[in-house]
């Protein structure tokens, strides 16, 4: 039941971004204009998604139409680099291809070259913003399926080499990888072992030198079952937590399930997790289960606590009662020994996050999955009000 809980529930989140040894990181070049930004959202049916790519002009209000989207097939993944007039795309159907959609000079988007991965072997194409760009000549994609990565050229649109990041099942549970993580000239891979809400005492940070695209580092971690969600302050400190679920998890079904609320640490320079940084969540939500540390300003972090008085969770329910909205934000001042609930909030059952324009912004889905409300996190405490989708993001990127 895990990979319904991290992996369906959680299907529609955005990661964070491959083939020469002298790659510099370029600046893009920029698209004129007002703000434009491109996004895909995916209306979920009983068959399964169908993805549209669109372009909205804000992100701060209004509910746009899909009558001029394009549509894709399957459900549609997006990534791109801000300010850069393109995004890059997968679509469900499409298997492990990408293609390139270019903005012209009035906002539209067109359809440019695709590049499949199927000579390197890879299954499928870009999932939850497993794409992480580094350069307008260089990315990388992740095969979930086989846990590799694959480079890639945004400009050229031509295919690399892989990288195995020699990944094996342990204590009878299968691997995937939750985060990629790009920081200054390192990729950070996060792996977890878990299989029906049963994780691994352990997960694993990966680095990749993103100039030499070889590992330069493993380390695996016994002080968190599930290093998942990643959010990057201005110096390059990368913090870790689990998803909520997992968290939930644990309460719910007992200690041999789900995972610690914990949080933790990568501080500039450095590729090992900080053995002198941890958080118990837990602790500053006055014990509730807790996850999702995700910052909205260098200082100020948000994370999801849940509150099973809401949702009546038992052992014998979990599984169909785990997508119920059950969440609320708590604000934490970083380092501080106490965080509080923010007020006058609803109930949430996931929480996507986005950065743009220097804010932080979550995506916030109805019970049913056919709308989503995004909401910035701002550091004074306000949780605003922004746009509202139909169906949930595959990602969002400024493109003007």
């Amino acid at each position: 039941m895990t990979r319904l809980t991290t992996g369906v529930l959680a299907a529609w989140l955005g990661v964070g971004l491959g083939a020469c040894s002298d790659e510099v990181r370029d600046e893009p070049a920029r698209a004129s204009g007002p703000a434009l930004y491109a996004l895909t959202t995916n209306v979920w049916g009983t068959d399964g998604a169908t993805g549209y790519l669109y372009t909205i002009d804000s992100v701060g209000s209004g509910e746009p139409s899909l009558d001029d989207a394009i549509e894709l097939p399957g459900g549609a993944w997006l990534t791109g680099r801000e300010g850069l007039p393109a995004v890059f795309v997968s679509s469900g159907e499409g298997g492990p291809r990408i293609t390139r959609w270019n903005l012209d000079e009035k906002g539209r988007l067109s359809e440019g070259d695709t590049i499949s991965f199927e000579r390197l072997g890879l299954t499928s194409g870009m999932r939850f913003g497993t794409a992480p760009i580094v350069s307008e000549t260089k990315a990388y994609l992740v095969d979930s399926q086989q846990h590799r990565l694959a480079t890639w050229n945004p400009r050229d649109m031509s295919v690399g080499k892989v990288i195995d990041l020699d990944l094996e099942p342990r204590a009878g549970l299968p691997v995937w990888i939750p985060s990629v993580t790009l920081r200054a000239d390192q990729l950070l891979v996060t792996a977890v072992w878990e299989d029906d809400s049963r994780f691994a005492p352990s997960s694993r940070v990966i680095v990749i030198d993103t100039k030499t695209d070889e590992i330069v580092a493993t380390h695996d971690e016994p002080r968190c079952e599930q290093l998942a969600i990643h959010s990057a302050d201005s110096d390059g400190t990368v913090y870790y937590s689990p998803y909520a679920h997992a968290s939930a998890a644990r309460a719910v079904l007992g200690q041999e399930f789900g995972s610690r609320a914990c949080a933790l640490r990568v501080v500039p320079r450095g590729a090992a997790l900080d053995e002198g940084w941890e958080v118990d969540l837990s602790a500053l939500a006055e014990g509730r289960p807790a996850g999702e540390l995700i910052l909205a300003s260098d200082d100020v972090g948000y994370f999801r606590a849940f509150y099973n008085e809401d949702v009546a969770a038992t052992r014998e329910d979990w599984s169909d009662k785990q997508g119920t909205p059950g969440y609320r934000w708590w604000r934490w001042k970083i380092g501080a020994d106490v965080a509080e609930e923010v007020p006058g909030q609803e109930l949430t059952v996931e929480a996507a996050h986005y950065v743009l324009d220097g804010k932080t912004y979550v995506g916030n889905p109805s019970a049913d999955w056919s709308e989503t409300s995004v909401t910035e996190l701002r550091p004074d405490g306000e949780l605003r009000a922004g746009v509202k989708l139909q169906g949930t993001p595959g990602g969002i990127v400024r493109v003007r």
